[in-house]
């Protein structure tokens, strides 16, 4: 009787989920990071200088708004420190000023954060806030992104590089493929 009600109730999401990204549209969106400033406690989860750092991201949504998964790689070189640091955020992207092919945005979530030791395999988590605001400007479905993100996270880590609050600004260019 279980497995009946769980084949349901999987039949109804699916279903769901068809609607959903049958009536909106889809975009998937790539950034590099051009300048970075970061500051708090934990030193290991801030990008150094020159260290490649960027974005992707998926979401669904209209021109006025949509819900997107991004996921952000920062300092993402191991030239010379063992540390890779990264974060997965749930973004909401409200347009409220579209003129033409040009649209004013601001968005914002919750985030989850990883700092990863490469030499001890040791994996460090934190969660916290991302918001931000930009610009798009493009035609037929590709648009050029500017965009400013403040992140602010809090690390729970075991060791006192691994353990504190860190805030970040970052400022990105990129294109996004659809509305």
């Amino acid at each position: 009787m279980a497995r009946v009600a769980e084949s349901i109730v999987m039949i109804r999401v699916v279903l769901v989920s068809v609607l959903v990204v049958g009536c909106t549209h889809t975009n998937l969106a790539v950034q590099y990071d051009v300048t970075r400033r970061a500051g708090g406690e934990v030193a290991t989860g801030q990008p150094r200088d020159g260290a490649p750092s960027g974005s992707i991201g998926f979401g669904v949504g209209t021109r006025a708004a949509s819900l997107g998964l991004i996921a952000r790689g920062r300092d993402i070189s191991l030239d010379d420190d063992p540390w890779l640091a990264g974060e997965l955020a749930l973004d909401l992207q409200v347009a409220p000023v579209r003129r033409g092919p040009a649209a004013a945005y601001l968005h914002g979530g919750p985030v989850r954060a990883l700092l990863y030791d490469v030499d001890a395999r040791a994996a460090h988590w934190g969660v916290g806030l991302t918001y931000g605001l930009g610009l798009k400007v493009g035609f037929g479905g590709v648009h050029l992104v500017s965009d400013v993100t403040w992140t602010e996270l809090r690390y729970t880590g075991a060791m006192p590089t691994t353990s504190g609050a860190a805030s970040l600004r970052t400022a990105s260019v990129g294109l996004q493929f659809g509305q």
